[in-house]
């Protein structure tokens, strides 16, 4: 028995459709049947759930498990993280984040800390206008970067 792509609406209408050519089926024909049938019918409703819904697979190891169940309390693993996702998705925070981009925002700070210190140390009118046109300068350079991680 092969499978087929039509539908049918019920185990009864398709068993007296590939049946119907046997007078009498025996036992092991009908649970052969069944099971085609059974197999067509989970492929077509897994084929259209998919176009509702998108599935994922995951995969922890076992000291992301070990945490998974010490955190999951009463709830299924599924719930605990269904759970879990739509707390992520609730959340107004940016749950990625670049380590270039962080790194230069750190490097940049340091230098404008430098620039504060040498800024509060300095006497001389010249340089106060020079440091404060770095301080500029870095002010939106840091701007565009965080610019950037917005898009």
């Amino acid at each position: 028995m092969e499978l087929k792509e039509q539908t049918y609406n019920s185990l009864h209408e398709y068993l007296e459709t590939v049946l119907k050519s046997i007078p009498n089926p025996t036992a092991l024909q009908v649970v052969e049947a069944k099971r085609t049938y059974w197999k067509i019918y989970y492929t077509q409703y897994r084929k259209e759930k998919r176009k509702i819904r998108k599935e994922f697979t995951l995969s922890f190891d076992n000291s992301k498990l070990k945490l998974i169940h010490q955190k999951k309390g009463s709830l299924t693993v599924s719930e605990f993280l269904y759970q879990s996702v739509d707390m992520a998705l609730d959340s107004n925070q940016n749950m990625s984040y670049d380590k270039k981009l962080l790194g230069a925002i750190d490097q940049h700070l340091v230098q404008l800390i430098d620039l504060l210190e040498e800024l509060s140390e300095t006497k001389g009118k010249t340089q106060d206008i020079s440091l404060n046109e770095k301080i500029e300068a870095l002010e939106t350079h840091f701007h565009q970067l965080f610019k950037s991680t917005k898009s």
